[in-house]
């Protein structure tokens, strides 16, 4: 799983990489993918004129949009960092790793 090595620390090892790499990006492209439900269910709401309408679109947008949401947000953090402890970059051992986390 985690192999140890002098020099390096901590290195994840081919296959455990390539599972969080794929859980990781998986996470990211549902995540992506509930903001786009979510922006096409909000503009729904603010351009319709029916109470009915309005009402259900949001309550829609509660069931898909809460613990999706947070579900696919934690399974990318946590997989982005064990990603980035099992590397030789770091969580923020370079300028360039903390930047690209922003």
């Amino acid at each position: 799983m985690i192999r140890s090595t002098a020099s390096a620390g901590r290195r994840l090892g081919r296959g455990t990489r390539r599972i969080l790499l794929i859980a990781h990006i998986m996470a990211g492209g549902t995540w992506f993918g509930l903001d786009v439900a979510m922006a096409v269910l909000v503009f729904t709401a603010i351009g319709t004129d029916s109470p009915s309408v309005r009402s259900a679109t949001l309550q829609t947008l509660r069931l898909v949009t809460v613990w999706p949401m947070f579900s696919a947000a934690l399974v990318s953090l946590v997989t982005g960092v064990l990603l980035g402890l099992g590397s030789r970059f770091g969580l923020v051992r370079y300028w360039w790793v903390a930047v690209s986390c922003r």
